[in-house]
């Protein structure tokens, strides 16, 4: 169950990394549905994590 756990805050820091490259990469966007998109990589792993050590 320990290793479960440990790939699943892997998993969620790689969408927060991805959600600070796409801005470093693309910069801000203007379109909404992209700003919605990287907003959902950013809150969605939060939220995980939040509930990880929760539980934990």
């Amino acid at each position: 169950m320990q290793v479960l756990k440990f790939l699943a805050v892997g998993l969620n820091l790689l969408l927060i990394l991805m959600f600070a490259t796409y801005f470093i990469g693309h910069g801000v966007p203007t379109n909404p549905i992209l700003i919605s998109s990287a907003t959902l990589w950013l809150v969605t792993p939060v939220v995980n994590l939040f509930f990880i050590r929760k539980v934990s």
